[in-house]
């Protein structure tokens, strides 16, 4: 019982590794090209926004923005197969974190220096250049026994 294999085609020839046209053959699904560059820049914003989130409001803008696109960039790998899931969701959990600590850190600054009144001072000073002097060793004066630093004036 010797057969005769003459009409099936190679499974390797010139159109690609691996290419076989049966009918009724599922292959194994492919993964796309797509979503690896958002999920790139989701991981470089994240890293961005933990580098950056002693600048206030930065950190927080850096951090928003690279959650929303880890998020996309996570979605979008996930709906077409592709690649990019990981680092857009890395890039979402840095961005969060980097958010947190900038968050932390714009509050705390404004809790430290918000409450002092030279914003009056200066309203009041006018265009007094002596006023407007005071105003400015006053802050000084208020924002050193702040820290707790002592003057050595």
């Amino acid at each position: 019982m010797n057969r005769d294999n003459s009409n099936e085609r190679p499974l390797h020839d010139d159109r690609g590794a691996n290419h076989d046209d049966r009918v009724g053959y599922d292959p194994a699904p492919v993964r796309q090209k797509g979503g690896a560059g958002m999920g790139v820049a989701a991981l470089l914003l994240g890293i961005l926004t933990l580098v950056l989130f002693w600048v206030p409001f930065l950190g927080i803008i850096l951090g928003i923005v690279a959650i929303v696109v880890g998020v996309v960039a996570h979605g979008r790998a996930k709906r077409i197969n592709g690649s990019g899931r990981g680092t857009g969701l890395a890039g979402a959990i840095l961005g969060l974190f980097g958010l947190i600590l900038s968050a932390l850190v714009t509050f705390g600054l404004f809790s430290l220096f918000g409450s002092s009144n030279i914003d009056e001072c200066l309203r009041d000073a006018g265009t007094d250049m002596t006023k407007i002097e005071q105003c400015n060793q006053d802050f000084a004066d208020e924002m050193q026994d702040r820290i707790g630093g002592d003057s050595a004036n």
